[in-house]
């Protein structure tokens, strides 16, 4: 079983942790999808601990957790586990279904959930009241840019998916008037041909990327092997160097199991870090106004990248229509997509002067 250590080397047993991370285990009765933890989950000996009550249905059971949780939590990372709704399509798109449990479904962006320590994107916007208002979800936010076009990440090998990161970085500069020529730049820097100021200017937004901005160590550890979160780090520009480095040698056919036996720790960190992004089943999001991001395949044109209090990273939002009977003007109500990640917004950037820009966003 893969386990995952907190930013302080412990291995703390919330329930959410726990419903995080067995997610993919099955029962027969949905509901035991949460009840068969509740005897584990620490927090559970409170004044008010939750009961295996068999008389309430599936529904109201998931709806019930995913509010307690994000009321005493005061974090929106619950959020990241909100997916397709495999069989209760009426929960709210802010309520995890946890039914939903096949790998295919799983959130895209859930490294957010594992690696919220090394992100700040809500800069000092401070903690707000989360207030669930029937169905809906209120909570002060900032809308920062918006969905142009998205593109799938089509690709398997490792230099075809920094080629294709890159064309598409480029692709939008050019819409954007930039002068930097795009013919075959992709192929050219991954080979490491590309002239020095370009590779440095694009090189670093493209692995930060494509990476979402993390170096993942994998470690042996005395029982299993698991992810010690204490030992990933963020991308560096000196990283930049030993990657190009990395595919020179992936280019010149040496085996990737070979290159990743180096010495050096960060090969097999980077290797891992960028395909673990493909495998996820992320795509590309190009922008309106911050270029290109990575999100969940779910996202599309349209869709609205915002900065919310208790959120370390961006959400994707949909703008929905809302019934006459909500009370509620349609461009102010919005969906549940996901989590992103994009370059530039991930220290607080888009947060700053955040008194003139919070709005009060209603999440259904």
């Amino acid at each position: 079983m893969l386990f995952v250590e907190d930013a302080n080397g412990a291995r703390a047993k919330t329930l959410w942790q726990l419903l995080y991370y067995f997610r993919t285990s099955e029962a027969s009765d949905p509901r035991d999808k949460i009840f068969a933890f509740l005897g584990l989950a620490e927090g559970q000996a409170g004044e008010q601990p939750l009961l295996a009550d068999y008389g309430m249905t599936s529904h109201d059971l998931y709806a019930n957790v995913g509010l307690r949780i994000l009321q005493e939590s005061q974090s929106l990372l619950i959020l990241a586990q909100c997916t397709k709704k495999a069989s209760h399509p009426q929960l709210p798109s802010w309520i995890p279904d946890w039914t939903a449990s096949e790998t295919s479904q799983a959130q895209p962006m859930e490294w957010c959930i594992l690696f919220e320590h090394l992100f700040s994107a809500q800069g000092s916007i401070p903690a707000s009241p989360m207030v669930p208002d029937g169905s809906l979800l209120m909570i002060q936010a900032i809308k920062v840019d918006t969905i142009t076009a998205t593109k799938i990440l089509d690709v398997t090998t490792l230099p075809d998916i920094v080629a294709l990161i890159l064309d598409t970085f480029l692709a939008s500069l050019s819409v954007r008037g930039s002068k930097i020529e795009k013919t075959s730049a992709s192929r050219r820097w991954v080979h490491g041909l590309l002239p020095t100021e370009i590779s440095d200017l694009m090189g670093q937004r493209v692995m930060r990327t494509a990476m979402g901005d993390v170096i993942i160590s994998w470690s042996d550890l005395p029982i299993q092997k698991g992810v010690s979160l204490s030992t990933c780090q963020r991308f560096r520009d000196e990283d930049l160097n030993l990657l190009n480095e990395f595919l020179a040698q992936v280019k010149a056919g040496v085996d990737i199991e070979t290159i990743v036996q180096n010495p050096n720790p960060l090969y097999s960190a980077l290797f891992t870090s960028i395909t673990i992004k493909q495998v996820q089943g992320n795509q590309l999001l190009v922008l309106d106004q911050y270029s290109v991001g990575l999100g969940p395949q779910e996202a599309q044109e349209g869709d609205e990248i915002w900065i919310m209090a208790s959120s370390p990273v961006p959400i994707v939002l949909r703008p929905i229509e809302s019934n006459a009977s909500d009370g509620v003007a349609p461009d102010r109500l919005h969906q549940l997509i996901g989590h992103c990640y994009i370059d530039g917004i991930m220290d607080g950037e888009a947060a700053e002067n955040y008194e003139e820009k919070l709005e009060t966003v209603r999440v259904a």
